[in-house]
Order: C-alpha cells, then sequence, then structure tokens
C-alpha cells in the first residue's frame, strides 16, 4: 500500500510539474496534509491557470511570483473543495464578477500585491464561508457599495496600501476586523462613515493600525480617530451624519 501512495504521489507530482519555456524556471508541487490537498506554484509564468492538471480534491491553491494576468471562473469551477485561495504577487488587474461562484467551502482569499484597480458588486457572492480576505497592496481607488453586505462570516479584511480616500456607508459594518493604513484618505465630509466606524470600533483595528489623514493638506499627517466632527463637517454637508 505504502508503494502504491508513493508512486500516485510521484506521478502526481510530475503532472503538476507545467512544462512551459520560463524567465525563472519554477514548478508546482504537492502537499499532503491529513484531509488537505495542497498545490503550490512559485515562480512559473503561467499564462493561463492549469486548472486541469490540479487534483480535482485540492483543498488550498497558492499561486505566488507567477506573473498571472487574468483569469476566469472556468479555471477554478473545477476545484470546488477549494478552502484557501492565494494568488499573491501576480498582475491580476480585473477579476470577473462570477470568478468565485460556486466556491462554497472557501474561506481564506489571499489578493495581495497585484494591480487591482476596481471590483465588481458582485465580486464576492457565492462563498458563504469566507472568513479572511487579504486585498492589500493593490491599486484599488474605491469599493462598490454592498460588497461585502452577503459576506455573513467574514471578519478579517485587509485594505492597506491601496488608493483608497473614502469607503461607502456600510461597507465594513458587521463583526469585521480590518487593517486600513497606507491609503491617502480625504478627510472631509465624504469620510464621514470611516471616522464613525473607527471611533465605535476601536477594538477592531488590528496591529495598532495607524490610519492617517492625506489630503487636504491641512489634515496631512493627522490621525483620522482624532479629528473631531466639526473639521470633517465644516461644509456642512447633509449626508454628513456623525
Amino acid at each position: 500500500m505504502l508503494k502504491i501512495y508513493a508512486l500516485l504521489k510521484t506521478v502526481l507530482h510530475s503532472c503538476l510539474a507545467y512544462k512551459q519555456s520560463v524567465s525563472h524556471p519554477g514548478k508546482c508541487r504537492l502537499v499532503f496534509r491529513s484531509d488537505e490537498v495542497q498545490v503550490i506554484c512559485a515562480s512559473v509564468n503561467f499564462k493561463q491557470l492549469p486548472s486541469k492538471d490540479f487534483p480535482g480534491n485540492t483543498t488550498d491553491l497558492s499561486v505566488r511570483f507567477s506573473n498571472l494576468s487574468s483569469i476566469t471562473s472556468d479555471d477554478l469551477k473545477i476545484l470546488s473543495h477549494l478552502r484557501q485561495l492565494s494568488l499573491i504577487r501576480n498582475q491580476l488587474r480585473t477579476l470577473p464578477a462570477d470568478l468565485l461562484l460556486g466556491l462554497s467551502n472557501l474561506h481564506a482569499l489571499y489578493l495581495e500585491n497585484n494591480r487591482l484597480k476596481s471590483l465588481a458588486a458582485s465580486a464576492f457572492i457565492g462563498n458563504p464561508n469566507l472568513r479572511q480576505m487579504f486585498l492589500s497592496g493593490n491599486r484599488l481607488e474605491s469599493l462598490p457599495a454592498g460588497i461585502f453586505l452577503k459576506q455573513d462570516e467574514l471578519v478579517f479584511l485587509d485594505l492597506r496600501n491601496n488608493y483608497l480616500q473614502n469607503l461607502t456607508p456600510g461597507t465594513l459594518d458587521g463583526r469585521l476586523y480590518a487593517v486600513l493604513s497606507g491609503n491617502p484618505w480625504h478627510c472631509n465630509s465624504s469620510l464621514a462613515y470611516l471616522w464613525h466606524w473607527l471611533r465605535m470600533n476601536k477594538k477592531r483595528i488590528v496591529h495598532d493600525d495607524t490610519i492617517t489623514c492625506q489630503t487636504p493638506e491641512h489634515m496631512k499627517g493627522r490621525n483620522i480617530t482624532e479629528i473631531a466632527a466639526a473639521e470633517l463637517c465644516v461644509l456642512r454637508n447633509p449626508l454628513c451624519v456623525l
């Protein structure tokens, strides 16, 4: 039995050595742990994710430093057992609205250090068990209203080092712990929602995250939680309810 298992593992490992000409040679490897099947790919210049070469019962898929510039729902739908998906340090600019549809077991999503500029409002529909989401180091300028509305289990959100200037009301509602530093927050009445959330949820700001204003110039560098309400609402914007 052990010989059969070793042979099977060797065959699968060989299948995952995705053969193509790359400038920085790399390969995928399999890791078996209890009820987990991990596929780890690093520095493999994929033109397209070779999902059909991965075991159908893959639970953890990691594709890092691989210059992956696009991905479709067809690339992932055959991997319905996925619990963790890591696409760190690729070249992703957009995510199809239905990318994660059907991945009902997914509980952790790592998309750090890509080139994402925007996300569809329905980007994460169909992932009721998603608990952790890592979006730091992208180029997100805004988040659509209700993007996390149906993520009842989502408890951790990392939005560090993007291009966010404000957040749509309701974005962080729920049980979220968030990391928000490194964004060019614009401290005027449009920041009222975030200001209020930060003041009411100090225990949900992780790692002593310091969230400061970038603009306007006279507010630059100030800790948002230390700003008085009147300073944000000097224009008496009727939408600025603090």
